[in-house]
Formats: C-alpha cells, sequence, structure tokens
C-alpha cells in the first residue's frame, strides 16, 4: 500500500530530479555558441525602380509612371519614367511596372531582446518595417540602473530597422521629487533616448513629483514618454511635456465620464502639444479579445518565437481563454470598440495617432504585427492614405532627426517598400510586399525568404532557446 508520506517523497524527488535535469540542459545549451548572422540583401552602387506608382502619403494620391534613382543610400532623382537609354550607366534597375512604391514602415512601439538580432530584425525588414521606436528591452522589467541594456550585446553587424530612440528603463514608481534629478541624469547617462514612464493606478498622484520628472527631463533634453495613471489631469501643464501615451487601455480611462477633465479637453491639449496617440489596439483591447476567442491561427506565429516566449505565450492565452465567459467576451468586445471610436476621435481632434505593436506581448509578432495594427486602424475608420502616414510620415516628423521625412522625395533616405497591390484602396495591400529597401540595401523576394527562413531556424534552436529562458529568468545575456 502506498502510504501518503512515501508518494509525497517520490513527488520531491521527481522534482528534484526534473530541476537537476532542467539545469543541465540549460547549462548545455548556453554553452553552445550562436550561429553568426549571414548578411543578407544586396547593396548596389546605383538602383533604379523604373515605371513604378509612388504612392504619396503626404496627400494620399498615387503617381503613376515614376522612376526613382537611389544612390548612397538616399534617394537621388525621382522622375517621370525615362528609356532605358537614360538611365544611369550601370544601375541595378527593378521593373516596377504594376506595383506600388511606399515609404518604409515605422512601428512606434516594440519591445527588442539581446536576441533580437537573429528573431527580430530580420522580421521586421522582410515585412517592410525599417525604423523603430524601441520602448523597453531586457533591463526594462528587471528597473535596475545598473542592468547591461540588451542592444549593448547586439552584434555590431546585425541587420535591422533604424532604431530612432531606446528606452531600457522603466519608471514605474516616483519616490520623490528631490531625486528626479538624479533618476533622469542616471537614466540619460546610461544611454536611454527616453525617460519611460510606467505609472499605473497604484502609484501616487503626487502631480509635483512628476512635475519634477518633467522639469528635470526638459533642462537634460530627454523627451517622457509612456503610461499615466487615470487619476491624471492630462489639460494640467505639467503634461505639456509629454511626447506620447501609449496603448488604448491608457488613454481610455481618461476619456470616461467620471475622468479627471473631459474626454474633448484632453483631446484638444494633446492636439494643441502635438503629444501623439499611440494606441498599440494590437496589445490592448483587441488583444484581450483575441485571446479570449482562442483564435487557432495565432498559433502559425510560434515557429518564429523561441521556446521560451512560446512557451508563455500558450500559457497566457490559455490562462486568458479559460478564464473568460461570455459575458467577459461581450465586455472586452465592447471595450475594444469603444477604443476604435476614440482612435477616431482623436484623429479627428488633431491628435497624431502613431502605428505601434508594443511586440514582445503575447502572439504580437515583430513585423507582421505592424500590418495587423494598420488593420486596426482602418477598422478604427481612419482612411488607407491615414493609416499610412501614421506608419510613415507622422512619426518621422515627431521623432525623426530634423531631416526626417518619411518620404519619397530626392535627398530623403532610401527606406522603400515596393507593393504588388495599390495600399489607398486597400490597407491590407502593405502585407503584399515585393521588395524592401532599407538605407540603400535591397532585400529582394529570395533575401525576404531567406530572412524568414533564418529566424525560423534560429527560433528552433536549442542555444536561442537555452539563452532565452536565462534571459526571462533575470539574468545577464549569456
Amino acid at each position: 500500500m502506498i502510504t501518503v508520506r512515501r508518494m509525497l517523497k517520490w513527488t520531491a524527488v521527481s522534482i528534484g530530479t526534473v530541476s537537476v535535469l532542467a539545469g543541465l540542459a540549460l547549462g548545455a545549451g548556453l554553452s553552445q555558441p550562436l550561429d553568426p548572422i549571414p548578411q543578407f540583401g544586396t547593396h548596389p552602387d546605383r538602383l533604379v525602380i523604373a515605371n513604378v506608382t509612388i504612392i504619396d502619403v503626404a496627400d494620399g494620391t498615387a503617381r503613376p509612371d515614376q522612376t526613382v534613382t537611389i544612390e548612397g543610400g538616399k534617394i537621388v532623382s525621382v522622375a517621370r519614367a525615362v528609356n532605358d537609354a537614360d538611365r544611369p550607366a550601370g544601375a541595378m534597375v527593378i521593373d516596377g511596372k504594376a506595383k506600388f512604391l511606399i515609404p518604409g514602415l515605422w512601428d512606434a512601439h516594440v519591445h527588442t531582446l539581446a536576441l533580437s538580432d537573429r528573431l527580430h530584425f530580420p522580421l521586421m525588414l522582410a515585412h517592410g518595417v525599417t525604423t523603430i521606436r524601441n520602448m523597453g528591452d531586457g533591463c526594462s522589467w528587471r528597473s535596475t540602473l545598473d542592468c547591461v541594456a540588451d542592444r549593448d550585446q547586439w552584434q555590431p553587424s546585425a541587420q535591422g530597422p533604424r532604431i530612432i530612440a531606446s528606452a531600457s528603463y522603466h519608471i514605474e514608481q516616483l519616490d520623490s521629487a528631490e531625486n528626479a534629478e538624479r533618476l533622469v541624469k542616471a537614466i540619460k547617462a546610461r544611454g536611454d533616448d527616453l525617460i519611460k514612464i510606467q505609472l499605473d493606478d497604484e502609484s501616487d498622484p503626487d502631480a509635483s513629483k512628476f512635475a519634477a520628472l518633467v522639469g528635470a527631463s526638459s533642462r537634460l533634453g530627454i523627451p517622457v514618454t509612456g503610461h499615466v495613471p487615470s487619476t491624471a489631469r492630462l489639460t494640467d501643464k505639467v503634461y505639456q511635456a509629454l511626447s506620447s501615451i501609449e496603448h488604448d487601455s491608457q488613454l481610455l480611462p481618461l476619456c470616461r465620464a467620471d475622468a479627471p477633465a473631459p474626454c474633448e479637453a484632453v483631446l484638444a491639449a494633446l492636439a494643441q502639444r502635438r503629444t501623439a496617440y499611440v494606441p498599440t489596439h494590437i496589445a490592448s483591447t483587441g488583444q484581450d479579445v483575441a485571446l479570449a476567442r482562442y483564435r487557432p491561427e495565432q498559433n502559425r506565429l510560434l515557429p518564429f518565437s523561441s521556446s521560451a516566449l512560446a512557451t508563455i505565450w500558450q500559457a497566457y492565452r490559455w490562462l486568458h481563454s479559460s478564464s473568460t465567459d461570455a459575458q467577459d467576451l461581450a465586455a472586452f468586445e465592447q471595450t475594444h470598440r469603444d477604443a476604435l471610436r476614440l482612435t477616431l476621435k482623436a484623429q479627428r481632434a488633431g491628435v497624431p495617432i502613431l502605428a505601434g505593436t508594443d511586440a514582445l506581448d503575447p502572439f504580437v509578432l515583430h513585423g507582421p504585427a505592424l500590418h495587423q495594427e494598420l488593420s486596426y486602424l482602418a477598422r478604427a475608420g481612419l482612411s488607407p492614405a491615414e493609416v499610412l502616414r501614421a506608419a510613415t510620415m507622422s512619426p518621422a516628423l515627431l521623432f525623426g532627426d530634423g531631416d526626417e521625412k518619411a518620404t519619397i522625395g530626392v535627398g530623403n533616405r532610401a527606406d522603400l517598400v515596393l507593393l504588388n497591390r495599390n495600399p489607398l484602396f486597400d490597407i491590407t495591400a502593405t502585407q503584399a510586399i515585393h521588395t524592401v529597401i532599407a538605407n540603400g540595401i535591397l532585400y529582394g523576394p529570395d533575401e525576404r525568404v531567406q530572412m524568414m527562413a533564418f529566424v525560423k531556424d534560429q527560433a528552433a534552436r536549442f542555444s536561442v532557446s537555452a539563452r532565452s529562458w536565462w534571459a526571462l529568468a533575470g539574468f545577464d545575456p549569456v
């Protein structure tokens, strides 16, 4: 007869054995070297895209029969189509007939890890994402200023989208106004380009602390962005330094009937200050609905994620769906509809709307997620041209380096996406990618396939999975 004591002993031994074996396996994986990252794409000295239709994101029009010439990562000529004999000698020529050229896409809210150079960057480029705002890395959830930012671990030769700004430390509490300047100085000294606040309703709403933080940030020339508690009165002067508000779940409470200020006044203040709104519907209210419905098609994303993330994503989805009943789902769907209506209301009020994904969230995959977010913006009621601007010109004007245009014109960066369909008719055409050009480097159809295959292969590698588990456990990258 098996006694309870014996069962407990066997259970303890089994758990101990599994822990030892898991530790040995993790150690073995960490000891394996990572594969070198291939150099994808071609580097033509001179590139001509002939007979193409240019999509002007500024005015939402299409200009057919255009020829674009690129040299040194810059657009040097945009003109009516010319004869073959008139094209620059020695140029590589792409026939753009029946194709549509848009600026490279921006994702205004992503998260990176030490493995992003092999798991995320190739995917983003393959999906036309040429510029990102990095809103947090592996240090973000550790909240220690001495954490080594993941970007310092990336290989110097890593190919990927241009990172316009990075934050690797999240401010989750403001302990005192006196310490604000010290904290801002420390964050800037570690190389962050943004002060990322992540304050929730449990945070102390003392405006003097926030004012001290904003004042220090202004003096030191580093923008403030992120989450604000629902107790915040955004019409107050102290909030005018916010460069952006992230997530629809953050703005919705500030527009409820009993909010600290009327919604119309909040939106007017954001528009007047040019404070951007990055709703990330895909990772906020849209995610609540998607996970509650347990959509099997989400599984197609799993092979591109390390085993650590894939396991966490699936566990999160199971917990979410198993604890959601019909009443909960109806509430999620209503909140999501409210969020989409708010995005349209904000856009009509003049608030800059930016496309962002919060990639790294469950089933929010770097690259493909941006196209899903564009569909959410279209569902909210933005026109295809307005959606394109949210992923190109609008973030460039707000966060660019001053000369940034994110349009197709002479002197602009050669960050471009060649499409097989017209996105002004249907925004899902941004997914019909033929070729991507990032800083003058050409990623054609074959290269894009190779890049996606490389990510899939890396995600399945034991050495990559072991490092993913190690990082998620809170240790420095290996």
